[in-house]
This record gives structure tokens, C-alpha cells and sequence, in this order.
């Protein structure tokens, strides 16, 4: 009896859309591809539920006769290649004829499509693989898709997918790495019945980053680019301050493909060398052209990735070009003296006591308990300090951090709440839609912690009020848009006073000195002051130290002088 069986043809379908279809993201994925090489230039996306329940695509491409309407749900049937020597050579967004089999065989799906120029559409539907119906219907030109529960036929693939907002989320980046791409595209994108993007088409790359990113990203980064006789690379970076703390931000397209590549991602970073902080990482949009025979697309089940044929040659035009609009369009920090107000080395010991240094904090501490005495700020980053015991390099925005952050938390473990202090005038954030979806989800445990924040007029928000610990200096959009990156990057507790917590950790973080700002005399004895009249002054809340000390025991040791 033979024990090696042919797999019917549903089965077979499920078994490769383990492999397409991974999530409701896929789907969009598959089906705006599909759009993209239809030649659309209007594409209307609608899900609910993150997608889980339902997804509709639909375009102004060319359509499908009534045959291919019909043909398209086979295995491997494409419009994309008909010989070894087009794969060789891809140029279009999909190319393995295997989506909408795969998506049929798990989910109920329907089809309406008429090609332009004929006088009918067709119709076709298919519930978990199978067709149940195939007949002429009136349609727009174009094509229209409609998949209904994903994965109830297969429900161990059901209960892997997440929360509804981690699934929107999968398919809000997916849209938005296409829009970037895609700048003459039309794209609208509703969720819930909630529009979400709504881009007009024929943008200029530069219109299509302020529409998707945001007028203050837009206003904020600087053109990349570079035409060879066999590579062009064109895009934008943001420039430092704009760095955020994970690579959400990083949006790379080959041949206008988005895809995922750590060469190229590692060749922009690399480039910024010391203009950025450990840990941060740079916001960019990046095309790069390419003849399709020098790119493999055909290396991942989900086209996700791909492989370079000449991979050291991509990385070094990518951190040459990147470098060189570095160099021309901004300045690198430069590493500074004494601040202002520092007395200078031909001063005596007695000039640099500290009874006039002292005017920043208030009369009522006690001045002879600080035991730490400023002597100069290096690299707009670290105090030079010094004690009874030795020398004191403190890093000023773990310092910083500390400070606030027990601060913080005395107020909060006293009250169960944080105070506000009213902005003179509103600050308005602009805000990309996944972050602006972020925002939204925890605008209420912001405000317990002493925010106030109103949605303005779609990604926008009104920051009405801070923390009173806050200075109402701080920019509060950019703490607002750092908490948002430091969320995305939590491991999220599930119990609200835990998340409260965490997010003190963050406003910490986001309002403590920055890491390569100015400081004058007095902001140092200030923050000095400070530090040491907390209770664990020798890390950061991250665990990080605050401080390093050289005794003048070792000076001695160091310098031969024991």
C-alpha cells in the first residue's frame, strides 16, 4: 500500500498560504501589489477589526476579462512572467501567481472586476477555496476585492493573530511604506469606518512625506541623491533631531518596491557617525533604482526581503551618497570649552567659590550640602566635576533623567496623579497615522499624568497643558512624539498602574537634559544640586550610571606621583 499521496488541491492552497498569508496584512499586501500592477492610480483600502473580520481593495486598473477572473484563483497562474529568463528579471510588484488561491483557501472571499473597455463585469466568489459562484455582474472598471474572516476555516492559524490594533498596525505600516513609494498613487485608508489616510495622487516625494510623515518631518529633513550610469539613489533624511529611538522611520524601497534590508538601513546609519546619540537611529525615505537583474526578490515566501547581486556595492554608494548630503546640508556638533560663565584657569580658587553661582537655586536649600563643584561642560554632554574626594565626569541627560524621574514619582505615589501647568499657547503635533493611532490609545493615562491633549484635526493634536514638573520650556511635541516611540518599543504591561509607571519612566526621559545641549554655569550647579538630593543618584532609571568618579588617589598612581 503506498504511503506517498498526492495533496488535494485545497490543501495545498492552505498549505501555501501558511507561507503568503501570515495576517491580515498580508492580504493588503497581496492585493495592492496586484493594484499597483494593474496600473491603478486610485486605490481605496477599507478593514475592520485590524483586518481579522474584514478587507476590501479596490482600484482603477485594467481589470480581468471574464476567463481570467475565473483563472486568477488557480495556483501559480500569472500575468507577470512566462519564462525562466522573466523571473530572472522582475519588474513588477508580484509575479508568483499564488496570493489569491492562497487568501481563497482560507477565508471567504469575493471578486467583482470588469476590464476596460468591455460592457460587463464578472463576479466570483469563493468560500474556503471552493467557487460557489461565477456569473456576469455589473461592475466599475477595475477590480474590487472583498475577504471576509480570515483563517475561519483554519482556526490554529485564527488564534495566532493579535490584538486587533497590533494588526492594524501591520497593515498601517505596510499602506504607509507603499504610499512612500508610491507618491503618484491616490490612497485612501479606512479603518472601522474611520478614515485613517487620504493622499491624493500626483504629489511630489517631498508633499507625499509631509502628507504621510508630517509637516514637521517634511520641514526637517534634507534631499539625498545620486544618478550612476548603474545605480540612483533618491530620497530623504531626517536630519538629528529628528532620530527616534527605534527604526520604525526607516522606509526603504528597491525599484520602488518597500522591503526590509539591514545593509542598507546599517550604510545610513553608519553614516550619521557622531551626529547621533547611542541608541537613536535615523528617520529616512530612500529609493534606490536598479537594473531588476541585479536584485533577488524572489527570496522570501512574502517578497519581503531582498538580495542584492553586488550587496558591498549598494552599501558603499548608499553611505557615500548619504554621507556626502550629510557634509553639505548640516555641520557636525562641535566639542566645546568652558560654558559661559565658567571662570577661566587664571582665576584664583576663591573666585570660583560659589556664593554668586548659587543665584538659580532657591534661598531657602541648603548651599553648604552640595559637595560636588561644577568646572566645565565637555562636548555639550558631560560636567566636569569636583569633589573632596577626586574628579566626577556626570552624564547630564542620565542625570537629568534621575532627577525627574523621582520627582515624578513623589508627586504620583502621594496624589495617584500628576498636576498640569497650562501652556501659554496651545502646541500643535503633527503626527504620522500609526503614531496617531499610539496616541490615541493611551491619550487617557497621559492625562492622568498631567497632560492635556485634544485631537486638532486628523493626525494633529492640541498639547494644552504639561506635567508641572515639566518646565513649560520643554518642547512638549517632541516629548510627546518620543513617548510615543519609547511605547512602541514597551513590552507593554498589561496592568494600568504598571503602564502608569512606565509612562513616568518615559516623560522622564523625554524632559531631562538632552544629550548634547548647552549648559551655562548656573544650569549645572542647578542640576548638581539636584542629583545629589535624590535618593539612587547613581544611576539613571534604566539603570545606567550617572556618574564615573577618577579619585586623586589614582590621579597620583596614574601619574607616577605614588
Amino acid at each position: 500500500m503506498p504511503v506517498i499521496n498526492v495533496l488535494p488541491e485545497n490543501l495545498i492552497n492552505q498549505i501555501a498560504a501558511g507561507e503568503v498569508v501570515e495576517r491580515p496584512a498580508s492580504c493588503v499586501k497581496e492585493l495592492l501589489e496586484n493594484s499597483i500592477d494593474a496600473e491603478a492610480r486610485n486605490i481605496h483600502i477599507e478593514i475592520e477589526n485590524g483586518g481579522k473580520t474584514y478587507i476590501k481593495v479596490v482600484d482603477d486598473g485594467f481589470g480581468m476579462d471574464k476567463k481570467d477572473a475565473k483563472m486568477c484563483f488557480s495556483r501559480h497562474a500569472t500575468s507577470k512572467i512566462t519564462s525562466q529568463e522573466d523571473l530572472a528579471r522582475i519588474d513588477s510588484m508580484g509575479f508568483r501567481g499564488e496570493a489569491l488561491a492562497s487568501i481563497a483557501s482560507v477565508s471567504h472571499l469575493k471578486l467583482q472586476t470588469k476590464k476596460r473597455g468591455e460592457m460587463v463585469g464578472t463576479l466570483v466568489v469563493m468560500e474556503g477555496g471552493r467557487l460557489t459562484k461565477y456569473e456576469e455582474c455589473a461592475a466599475r472598471e477595475g477590480t474590487q476585492i472583498e475577504i471576509k474572516n480570515l483563517f475561519a476555516n483554519t482556526p490554529a492559524r485564527l488564534k495566532y493573530l493579535k490584538a486587533e490594533t497590533t494588526e492594524f498596525q501591520n497593515v498601517l505600516s505596510f499602506v504607509t511604506g507603499i504610499a512612500l513609494s508610491h507618491p503618484w498613487l491616490a490612497i485612501k485608508l479606512l479603518h472601522n469606518g474611520k478614515p485613517i489616510l487620504d493622499l491624493p495622487g500626483g504629489q511630489s516625494p517631498l508633499d507625499r512625506v509631509r502628507y504621510v510623515l508630517g509637516r514637521e518631518t517634511a520641514d526637517n529633513v534634507i534631499p539625498i541623491f545620486h544618478a550612476g550610469v548603474s545605480m540612483k539613489i533618491e530620497g530623504y533624511l531626517g536630519k538629528p533631531a529628528l532620530a527616534r529611538s527605534n527604526s520604525d522611520h526607516q522606509y526603504i524601497s528597491v525599484n520602488n518596491r518597500p522591503v526590509q534590508n539591514a545593509a542598507v538601513a546599517f550604510a545610513v546609519k553608519d553614516s550619521f557617525k557622531t551626529l547621533l546619540p547611542h541608541g537613536k537611529y535615523p528617520l529616512f525615505v530612500i529609493n534606490i533604482g536598479l537594473d531588476p537583474t541585479q536584485v533577488d526578490v524572489n527570496v522570501h515566501p512574502r517578497k519581503l526581503e531582498i538580495k542584492f547581486l553586488n550587496q558591498q556595492e549598494v552599501f558603499s554608494k548608499v553611505r557615500g551618497t548619504v554621507s556626502a548630503s550629510l557634509d553639505k546640508f548640516m555641520l557636525a556638533p562641535k566639542i566645546t570649552g568652558m560654558p559661559t560663565g565658567v571662570p577661566q584657569q587664571s582665576q584664583t580658587q576663591e573666585t570660583m567659590g560659589f556664593s554668586a553661582q548659587f543665584a538659580a537655586i532657591p534661598q531657602e536649600r541648603d548651599h553648604q550640602s552640595i559637595q560636588m563643584t561644577p568646572v566645565a561642560q565637555i562636548a555639550n554632554s558631560y560636567i566636569i566635576a569636583q569633589d573632596e574626594e577626586g574628579l566626577l565626569l556626570i552624564d547630564q541627560h542620565a542625570a537629568h533623567e534621575r532627577v525627574m524621574y523621582e520627582r515624578l514619582m513623589r508627586e504620583y505615589k502621594e496624589k495617584s496623579t500628576i498636576s498640569s501647568q497650562p501652556l501659554l499657547l496651545p502646541v500643535n503635533i503633527d503626527l504620522d497615522p500609526k503614531d496617531a493611532e499610539i496616541l490615541n490609545g493611551n491619550l487617557k493615562h497621559l492625562e492622568e499624568l498631567g497632560f492635556a491633549i485634544e485631537p486638532f484635526s486628523g493626525n494633529t493634536f492640541a498639547v494644552n497643558a504639561v506635567p508641572s514638573p515639566l518646565s513649560t520650556n520643554e518642547d512638549a511635541g517632541e516629548v510627546l512624539r518620543g513617548l510615543v516611540d519609547d511605547i512602541k518599543d514597551s513590552t507593554a504591561l498589561s496592568n494600568v498602574q504598571g503602564r502608569k509607571e512606565e509612562l513616568l519612566n518615559y516623560i522622564a526621559c523625554r524632559s531631562a537634559i538632552k544629550f548634547g545641549q548647552r549648559l551655562s554655569y548656573e544650569e549645572q550647579v542647578r542640576l548638581i544640586y539636584d542629583l545629589e538630593h535624590t535618593e539612587k543618584r547613581f544611576t539613571c532609571p534604566h539603570g545606567r550610571p550617572t556618574m564615573i568618579q577618577l579619585t586623586f588617589d589614582e590621579l597620583e598612581k596614574r601619574f607616577h606621583r605614588k
